[in-house]
């Protein structure tokens, strides 16, 4: 399962974390609850339709990482927690100068940035016993196996990506949003095919002018 550990944090999207505190006193009601790990699919064959996890060893941000288990970038419950902590953030911070700027994050690894194992990033075999594409191609046929656009191709994540900047556009007002593709080459490869992501994209919802950080 995705570590859904105490002392405060959210895991499963890497290092973005808030402390558990008077901050956010409704911490209870958002944190996500453990799913049932992926990795079953390719021990014995058994994982649950709606299962919301999978280990991944040796991609780059790993170091930067707690733990080499993922959540799924499309799995309801993590996204429906992570909007749920921003929809809080918001409330707590938006009438302070101060909050000009926010990174837009979600579907993601151990940072804001649009990177995810890949093959291009981890030729090793996986504990799936798989390479990272193929591992990705096997997750996305068992959560979504009657949507054949994402059989063989990438569209799930620029799906999933495009479903968070909507999420943020939402929730935050006169907040600029700020958003790190990479070099738009590291989302999983499939069928030897990659569509590439803009390598640069910002956005502002009637930005305010710069203050001071928090």
């Amino acid at each position: 399962m995705v570590p859904c550990r105490g002392g405060g944090r959210v895991e499963g999207f890497g290092h973005r974390r808030v402390a558990a505190n008077a901050d956010f006193p409704s911490w209870s009601n958002w944190q996500p609850r453990c799913r049932d790990s992926c990795d079953g699919l390719f021990n014995n064959g058994i994982a649950s339709a709606d299962c919301g996890s999978v280990t991944f060893e040796g991609f780059p941000q790993e170091q930067h990482s707690d733990s080499k288990v993922l959540p799924l970038p499309w799995n309801s419950v993590y996204k429906g927690a992570w909007q749920n902590l921003l929809t809080q953030l918001n409330a707590r911070y938006s009438a302070n100068p101060a909050f000009v700027c926010i990174a837009v994050a979600g579907p993601t690894g151990p940072s804001d940035e649009m990177i995810l194992p890949t093959t291009a990033n981890d030729a090793s075999i996986q504990p799936s016993g798989l390479l990272v594409d193929d591992t990705w191609s096997a997750l996305i046929k068992h959560s979504f196996p009657n949507n054949s656009s994402y059989q063989g191709s990438d569209q799930v994540f620029i799906d999933e990506w495009k479903q968070v900047i909507d999420a943020y556009e939402r929730i935050f007002s006169g907040v600029t949003l700020s958003i790190s593709p990479d070099a738009g080459m590291t989302c999983p490869r499939s069928a030897g095919r990659l569509r590439r992501i803009p390598t640069t994209y910002c956005t502002s919802t009637t930005a305010r002018p710069a203050s001071p950080a928090i």
